[in-house]
């Protein structure tokens, strides 16, 4: 996301209505990524399910990010990093 530094910027140091707006638009820019990454994890099976339902897109005054995992679901990030997976080589 180029400029995205200047346009959060550039938002916080505008008048009350222009910021909201543009905060607004920067949610909607993300619902279809997150509403993506909410499907990989439902693709992958096993706890991905239980995982897609905290994916949840932040949009504040300094970043935007997609987060995952709460108190409830510790094991969000290992699902993503790949937490038992099948094995892609033989141990001896």
């Amino acid at each position: 996301m180029a400029g995205l530094e200047e346009t959060i910027a550039a938002a916080t140091a505008a008048e009350k209505d222009v910021q909201q707006a543009i905060m607004r638009e920067l949610r909607r820019e993300l619902r279809p990524l997150a509403s993506d990454i909410r499907d990989r994890f439902r693709q992958l099976g096993g706890t991905g399910a239980r995982t897609a339902t905290t994916v949840r897109s932040q949009v504040n005054s300094k970043s935007v990010a997609v987060r995952m995992g709460n108190a409830k679901h510790p094991y969000a990030l290992g699902r993503e990093f790949g937490a038992k997976r099948e094995q892609t080589r033989p141990h001896f």
